[in-house]
């Protein structure tokens, strides 16, 4: 759902202009002013949109049972002017820090977003019958459904299995 954020920023005689504009981020701001002759109001409104990154901490690996059990902290930041949503994580393990045709799945996690200019941090745990000495894992990070609208500044992390 688009949600437009609206903010009185002052008031006064005449008839004013409108503007729009992109941050440095990509999201849209416009501004108007409007009114009689007498008393106008000025409003600035922005698209209240999450601007996503992730970061990979911590992942280590240990065998279990003959089996690789890799585990670790993903850190979402949204850096945008609006809050949550639900996103979709999905991790792959890979020879390389891209996910290629080397890349195998481990699974997808539904994440909430943090609000506006704050971070969350959400552990994980994987197991895996193969070897993961030397080889990446990656996550990526996706809206839930195609019209959830938002920025995704860094889409993917990965890091080398320790």
């Amino acid at each position: 759902m688009t949600v437009w954020q609206f903010q009185k920023i002052g008031q006064g005689p005449g008839l004013g202009s409108a503007w729009f504009g992109l941050d440095g981020l990509g999201i849209p701001h416009a501004g108007a002013e409007a009114g009689d002759m007498e008393v106008s109001d000025a409003v600035f409104a922005y698209l209240a949109e999450p601007a996503l990154s992730i970061a990979l901490e911590e992942v280590q690996s240990a065998t279990m049972k003959s089996k690789q059990k890799i585990t670790g902290m993903l850190q979402l930041m949204n850096q945008g002017s609006g809050g949550g949503g639900k996103f979709k994580i999905s991790y792959f393990l890979s020879d390389d820090p891209t996910i290629d045709g080397s890349a195998t799945s481990l699974g997808t996690k539904d994440v909430q977003a943090p609000q506006a200019g704050a971070s969350a941090t959400s552990s994980f745990s994987f197991t895996s019958t193969t070897s993961v000495a030397g080889k990446y894992l990656i996550a990526q990070i996706a809206p839930r459904s195609p019209s959830q609208l938002a920025i995704l500044i860094n889409s993917s992390a990965s890091a080398l299995i320790q």
